[in-house]
């Protein structure tokens, strides 16, 4: 484990340093470990785009992650997760598509990827999580263990559901290279916040994290957009 100061500048990794790492929770120990696998899968990720990685989350307190309606059994909370998203959009969308085609498509180039990060994170498989902004990694399991994924980045970049089967039958069973199982089309804003409130077990590691926020931000808009017609009344009197 790599020990995070929260005021530290040290370079943890070749291109990391704690301040890019440290937790973003306002209860956060002066000090705390974070997993050496998942930093080898970022900074290896971060090699193979060749484009810097900004991490969006690491280690969360209990209170913190009960605020942004997490899971319980978060990896967020132990110190194993990252959340990360390259600083470019563009690059951003270009690298998850690339990530989810070597998926599909393992003999191709970018399939080599998935095998690497099966090394850097010892063998364990480790969890993957896709989302609309953001990726989640992690390095939950035993050594052997399959890769435990779930896909809600809504359609986003395709029309596949890659979660743990999927990766499974691609990576080991079947060649989706002419072709891979479709899922649909994307769902609405709303329904994907009725999803995040009453979706239950569905959202097993951090999936309602995106639609909470959303949800925060239709009901901000609705706020102001009723405050400002109270105040334009008023001056009309």
């Amino acid at each position: 484990m790599a020990t995070i100061n929260q005021n530290g500048t040290a370079q943890i990794r070749d291109n990391f340093t704690e301040q890019e790492l440290k937790s973003g929770s306002w209860d956060a120990p002066e000090s705390w470990e974070l997993s050496d696998a998942t930093l080898d899968a970022l900074e290896y990720l971060r090699q193979w785009s060749g484009e810097p990685i900004v991490v969006t989350s690491t280690l969360r307190t209990p209170l913190h992650n009960a605020s942004v309606g997490a899971s319980s059994s978060s990896q967020h909370l132990t110190g194993n997760a990252i959340d990360f998203k390259w600083a470019d959009p563009q690059v951003h969308d270009e690298m998850v598509g690339k990530l989810r085609q070597g998926i599909v498509c393992s003999g191709e180039v970018d399939g080599i990827v998935w095998s690497t990060l099966y090394e850097r994170l010892g063998g364990k498989g480790g969890g993957f999580g896709w989302y609309e902004t953001f990726l989640h990694i992690d390095d939950r399991g035993e050594e052997g263990d399959d890769t435990i994924m779930w896909d809600l980045s809504n359609n986003k970049y395709d029309q596949f559901n890659m979660d743990t089967q999927f990766n499974r039958e691609a990576l080991t069973d079947v060649d989706y290279c002419g072709g891979a199982p479709q899922e649909g089309k994307k769902k609405p804003g709303l329904l994907r916040v009725l999803e995040s409130i009453f979706g239950g077990g569905k959202y097993s590691e951090d999936g309602a994290l995106s639609f909470v926020d959303r949800l925060i931000t239709y009901l901000m808009v609705l706020f102001l957009g009723i405050t400002a017609t109270i105040i334009y009344k008023k001056t009309k009197k």
